[in-house]
């Protein structure tokens, strides 16, 4: 069992089937997980609860149709369990005879158009001693903030509910 193309395999089928939702992707990519920490056993136990949590759905509904989905297209086979407080039973189907096409590395980086942005790395470091201008600078905090200036009619005394300048 190939672990990437396996992978692969089922998100390519993910983009070209348009039932397979975000739910689904997330349900079997939960099941994959624990089967793949099962080292790939043919059969899973697996908690409803558990299984929810892990393919962050909220909906029992929402679960229960992706399981039946899944089960339907041929990813999985669902055994529901007989009582509620016992596992259910899941079996990963593996993607054997699927051919897998490598992705193609394009041979050069394509050139850039006038109107494209510098990479990050072109863009270069601010340097430490223009930092510290910048920082450093005086500023009028009530100018800066269009807070009005105190008109000294309080005596200096502080109030509650009146704003204080930070010290």
């Amino acid at each position: 069992m190939n672990y990437i193309i396996h992978l692969n395999t089922f998100f390519a089928k993910a983009e070209s089937e348009e039932w397979l939702t975000p739910y689904h992707q997330s349900l079997y990519l939960a099941l994959f997980r624990m089967w793949n920490q099962a080292k790939f056993k043919n059969e899973l136990k697996i908690y409803r609860d558990v299984m929810m949590a892990k393919a962050k759905i909220g909906s029992k509904k929402t679960y229960y149709a992706c399981m039946k989905d899944l089960t339907a297209a041929g990813f999985i086979q669902y055994h529901p369990s007989k009582n509620r407080f016992e596992s259910a039973s899941v079996t990963m189907i593996p993607f054997h005879n699927t051919t897998q096409t490598p992705a193609r590395v394009p041979d050069q980086v394509p050139q850039r158009s006038a109107n494209d942005t510098l990479p990050v790395s072109h863009v270069g470091h601010i340097l430490k001693q223009e930092y510290k201008t910048v920082t450093n600078q005086t500023v009028n905090y009530h100018e800066y903030n269009n807070i009005p200036q105190n008109d000294n009619n309080n005596n200096g005394s502080r109030r509650a509910g009146f704003y204080h300048e930070p010290f």
